[in-house]
């Protein structure tokens, strides 16, 4: 997740996302026997868009609104594959709908900082998860001789 531009570096860690008919919560994985923690939410009132990359499918940028409760800017937040991502962006358009009963605004991300830190993310993130696919065919293959 990254959580606003200002920050100067994308923090990018396991999360599980939980959306709820009124409210988001991000949840680190740990993955020992500690339990998850609450790393951020946000009501769902709070969200005024949901941009898109069609380029680069494997993000989602939360626009928000300022309001009471001090949430403005943006989240960013990376998955795995577009049908996670499909899923993160239908949950999501539900809840807003049976808040607002309009559909949720989806925007293109604009060209700038963001989107180009965004895409290169995502590439770095593609290509970890390919080194890691290869190390472990490596190790199956090593492991069967």
């Amino acid at each position: 997740m990254y959580q606003g531009v200002e920050e100067p570096h994308i923090r990018n860690m396991a999360c599980s996302l939980f959306i709820l008919p009124e409210k988001i919560y991000l949840l680190n994985e740990y993955h020992t026997d500690q339990l998850p923690e609450v790393l951020a939410h946000c009501d769902v009132c709070d969200i005024s868009s949901v941009g898109y990359d069609t380029d680069f499918a494997l993000y989602s940028l939360l626009n928000f609104e300022f309001s009471e409760s001090e949430k403005s800017g943006e989240w960013l937040f990376f998955f795995s594959s577009e049908y996670e991502l499909g899923k993160f962006e239908k949950c999501l358009s539900a809840a807003w709908h049976q808040l607002f009963q309009t559909a949720l605004p989806f925007v293109p991300v604009e060209a700038g900082r963001l989107r180009d830190r965004a895409r290169e993310t995502v590439t770095l993130l593609q290509s970890s998860a390919q080194r890691n696919d290869s190390v472990t065919r490596g190790r199956e293959k090593f492991s069967n001789t």
